[in-house]
């Protein structure tokens, strides 16, 4: 029996998250901050619209810094960091198709390691066949903010974004990183994807009750 983990992280679910640990950083991240392609979209970001500033990334990976590999939990923000990696513990009992007399106790998440992986299953596995999952480098984490369109650069809430998410003095935030946080809220709000699950308002646009900011993500196990 296949499980797929959707995570969905808004404001102070932060809470909610368990299993700090010294994980060894996967290839490919360190070093990395924003997300600078215009093909393809974010694949890691922060919670950063209240009083925490927090790195999450499309693995299920948490409060660690990508860039520096440091802590990556600030609180308040833009003082000090105060947790340095967590993440998602979860668990419960499956009943194997395999076996199905049997419910088999099973725990995932992220430890000393991160237990799941970018994307979703697109055909679930049966007794006979593996799952197929979706490509991991399609995969992306988003992040949408209610007021999204009326910011442009210049303004001090993009300035301060920007600075956080290179790693940067606001001082040294150049319009081409103000711009990227731009275009990567236009991209999570276009392409949201409630095709897999990603939550509406009401209304139809983007968003759990109508909150400020939403950073959400696939990851399965």
């Amino acid at each position: 029996m296949n499980k797929i983990l959707i995570i969905l992280l808004s404001g102070m679910l932060w809470l909610l998250m368990a299993g700090i640990g010294f994980a060894k950083e996967p290839p490919g991240f360190k070093g990395q901050k924003l997300y600078k392609s215009t093909q393809d979209g974010p694949v890691q970001t922060l919670s950063n619209l209240s009083n925490w500033s927090y790195w999450m990334r499309r693995d299920g990976w948490s409060g660690r810094d990508p860039g520096t590999g440091n802590s990556g939990g600030t609180y308040p923000r833009g003082t000090a960091a105060v947790i340095f990696q967590d993440g998602f513990i979860f668990g419960g009992f499956v009943q194997d198709t395999r076996n199905p007399q049997l419910p088999q106790l099973r725990v995932g998440g992220q430890t000393y390691v991160v237990g799941t992986t970018p994307g979703h299953i697109t055909t679930p596995g049966t007794a006979t066949s593996a799952p197929v999952a979706s490509d991991a480098n399609s995969a992306f984490i988003f992040r949408i903010r209610k007021d999204w369109e009326s910011l442009a650069i210049g303004q001090a809430t993009v300035i301060n974004d920007a600075a956080e998410l290179n790693g940067v003095s606001a001082a040294n935030v150049t319009n081409e990183m103000q711009q990227q946080v731009l275009d990567d809220y236009a991209f999570s709000w276009n392409n949201w994807p409630t095709d897999l699950g990603a939550p509406t308002n009401e209304d139809g646009t983007p968003g759990i009750a109508n909150a400020d900011q939403v950073v959400w993500f696939v990851a399965t196990i």
